[in-house]
């Protein structure tokens, strides 16, 4: 076929494991997978971490979309910590069309650097990268009253407020 490229391949045929008698006869099975040509490397369109900012050892997820002229083949997401230290290299499951998601945690307080990898099946490699602060949350306060209101210098005060966490309250 002209016009679409060529390549050479070696074979190497094996003996055949069911020869008639006396018949030395190799075989070789070849096969061929034929296809459009790959127009180039997979696109990485978004690549996001949630929640931002998580606390230590929460569950992060990373989403990304990714897209192919012809077929993606595989996604990873690579993180580091805030030391330039691997947190670790996932892969990335297809949770439907181009969307593709993994989860990490860490303990290390700080941003989080992570990089987004797609490959196609002809081997062409996109990248995204991204961020994320990992932090210790502090406590909320709300409807915070003091009672008396106003109060005589030197007198007692009560002071109540609804304290949440996301953790503990102590």
């Amino acid at each position: 076929v002209a016009g679409i490229g060529s390549a050479t391949v070696t074979v190497d045929p094996q003996l055949d494991p069911f020869p008639m008698i006396g018949d030395p006869v190799r075989y070789v099975w070849l096969r061929l997978i034929v296809g459009p040509p790959d127009g180039g490397p997979p696109v990485v369109t978004s690549a996001v971490a949630t929640p931002d900012p998580a606390d230590p050892g929460q569950s992060i997820s990373v989403a990304a979309t990714v897209t192919d002229d012809v077929l993606v083949a595989n996604v990873t997401v690579h993180v580091l910590d805030p030391s330039g230290g691997e947190v670790g290299n996932f892969t990335m499951t297809n949770v439907g069309g181009d969307s593709y998601e993994a989860a990490f945690a860490s303990d290390a307080i700080g941003v989080h650097t992570f990089t987004v990898w797609a490959t196609d099946w002809a081997g062409n490699v996109g990248w995204r990268g991204g961020q994320v602060l990992v932090e210790l949350t502090p406590p909320t306060l709300a409807a915070v009253t003091a009672t008396p209101d106003p109060v005589e210098l030197g007198g007692d005060v009560r002071i109540e407020a609804a304290v949440s966490d996301n953790d503990a309250v102590a």
